[in-house]
């Protein structure tokens, strides 16, 4: 079957990125069985109506990430297939004040922030330089989320140093600034995982990934004064949210959280 409507090129996303997620979906769904041989490469070609080079390219993706081998004058066998989500109910949740205690966090780096990277830029000159903490949240020492909190440099100098090696910026802020009547607004998109990502991630590149952006305020005030990226693996992502009253706007009423266990 030709399944080359599914390849537009309009979207930026490579083609041999594309083909590499349709083969790895056939080998999660069992098209491509564990120890199968799949079809050769022409017969690849002709299926999905790219070029040779391409089906090279997703065929060495998935070589890479350990779910195919080829060997010279036998042809490409399936050695495994991706793993499944999870129907865990005790699945990591996303909560901005508190951390899981099965979370733990190691830090990528600070950096100074321009303006101009995502919802920075809704934070006012006038809040001074900015500084960008940014880490990757483990959860089970298995890779969670990368997480970018941006915040004035003077507020940032506040937060002793290597309390955000065990604590959420969140509380830190709440602690050490000052700052304790914030108000969020917060966006949450689905995206492609990078090469970067993809790589503290730990998942395939052009993986769907969860992006919250979110910016504080200060109760009254008009500007935000810090921001907050969170990307997180889609495989693991969970997020509840109680809405007490659907007519009034709160916080705490939404907050995400972890299911509990008499929860199916």
């Amino acid at each position: 079957m030709n399944r080359v409507g599914a390849f537009s090129q309009d979207d930026g996303i490579p083609l041999y990125v594309k083909l590499a997620s349709l083969f790895r979906d056939l080998i999660g769904q069992g098209e491509w069985t564990i120890g199968a041989q799949i079809p050769p490469l022409p017969a690849l070609q002709e299926s999905y109506g790219v070029a040779r080079a391409t089906v090279r390219q997703a065929i060495g993706i998935l070589q890479e990430e350990g779910y195919l081998s080829s060997q010279r004058g036998r042809g490409t066998y399936v050695l495994r297939s991706p793993p499944a989500r999870s129907a865990n109910p005790q699945a990591p949740g996303h909560d901005q004040l508190n951390l899981d205690a099965r979370f733990s966090i190691r830090i990528v780096g600070h950096a100074e922030c321009s303006r101009g990277y995502g919802p920075a830029r809704f934070i006012p000159e006038a809040e001074g330089p900015l500084v960008s903490a940014r880490k990757l949240h483990l959860f089970e020492d298995k890779p969670y989320s990368i997480v970018d909190f941006i915040m004035p440099r003077r507020y940032f100098e506040m937060i002793p140093e290597g309390l955000d090696t065990t604590r959420l910026y969140a509380q830190l802020v709440r602690d050490h600034t000052g700052l304790v009547h914030l108000v969020g607004d917060q966006v949450m998109t689905v995206n492609l995982a990078g090469h970067e990502v993809a790589r503290l991630l730990e998942v395939p590149l052009a993986t769907p990934i969860v992006q919250l952006d979110s910016t504080l305020t200060e109760v009254g005030a008009t500007a935000p004064v810090m921001a907050h990226r969170s990307l997180i693996r889609s495989d693991l992502f969970l997020l509840r949210r109680r809405i007490a009253n659907v007519f009034e706007r709160s916080a705490d009423d939404w907050r995400p959280t972890v299911r509990p266990e008499n929860e199916g």
